[in-house]
Order: C-alpha cells, then structure tokens, then sequence
C-alpha cells in the first residue's frame, strides 16, 4: 500500500495509527476476522474456505488470530449461532 501511494512504510504506518487509533496490521486482523464471522454466520463455506477466502494460506493461523480476537474457536463461534437460531 505504502508503495502504492509513494510514502514511506513508516510514515503511512503513523498517519494510520493517528487517524484510526490502530496500527494497519491490527486494522486488516480485525477485519478479516470480521468478515469470516459473517461468513460462518451467512454460509456453509467450511472453515478451510473461510480462511482462504479473507486471506489465509494457513488454516491454523487463521484458528489462532480468529481465537485472539473473538476468544473462542471459529467452530464454536459458529456452533454458538447454530444454538441462538442463526444459520446460513
């Protein structure tokens, strides 16, 4: 991105931070989490294609950083919504 727009990774990495109050790694995490949980929610796509599908080569890492946002695995969050009535 910063290649793109002809800045420095350092200085697009600073007016991120100040203009959003993250770091544009914590932006993307969060994001592709949050896309995979509407995904678990509103298809059938196994966890393999979720994680392909927002960016992970590697399944597990996508376990992992799922886990480090929303505190459960993406199996179980989608179990939770199956329980709560909430299907694809």
């Amino acid at each position: 991105v910063s290649r793109l727009l002809g800045y420095f990774e350092s200085y697009l990495s600073l007016l991120f931070k100040n203009s959003l109050g993250v770091t544009y790694s914590e932006f993307l995490l969060e994001t592709r989490i949050r896309v995979s949980c509407q995904l678990l929610e509103n298809t059938e796509l196994s966890i393999e294609e979720i994680a392909e599908s927002t960016g992970y080569a590697d399944v597990r890492f996508f376990r992992r950083n799922f886990i480090k946002i929303m505190n459960l695995t993406p199996l179980k969050y989608r179990k939770a919504l199956l329980k709560k009535g909430v299907h694809a």
